[in-house]
């Protein structure tokens, strides 16, 4: 039985994909089961079961990494609007929180905040609490 290369590039880039290798241990493995070495097939079972953990690993990293690359692209989209000293998203009119984008990244609306007569008198987080009223 041959065994073939793990080493291909993976998107063109000289990476090692992760599913080649397992394979390959998979072919180790069933070649293994021939022998008599009760080591040999303890240490590839070991080995075989490290590949699998490292192979859920790669998945939670690249699963995590589209979420960072999503929170950027969002934050790309927001704009600091110097004069009234809020955050906008490009052609939206409501303002996000500027400390709440600031200290977590979060884009938190911000809402209307009333006063005794019913007048709108600025705006108010209602995850950190803070109001933001015009100058």
């Amino acid at each position: 039985m041959g065994i073939t290369s793990p080493y291909i590039p993976l998107r063109g880039i000289g990476i090692v994909s992760p599913y080649l290798p397992i394979g390959l241990l998979k072919q180790a493995k069933e070649a293994a089961k021939e022998s008599d070495d009760h080591d040999l097939k303890d240490k590839l079972s070991e080995v075989y079961d490290s590949f699998l953990d490292l192979k859920e690993l790669i998945g939670n990293l690249r699963d995590e990494n589209n979420e960072l690359r999503k929170q950027l692209e969002a934050r790309a989209n927001v704009k600091w609007d110097g004069s009234k000293k809020l955050y906008f998203a490009e052609g939206d009119p409501d303002p996000f929180c500027p400390a709440c984008l600031d200290n977590s990244g979060k884009q938190i609306r911000l809402h209307y905040e009333r006063g005794m007569t019913g007048a709108v008198i600025g705006l108010r987080c209602r995850v950190c609490g803070n109001s933001y009223h015009d100058r």
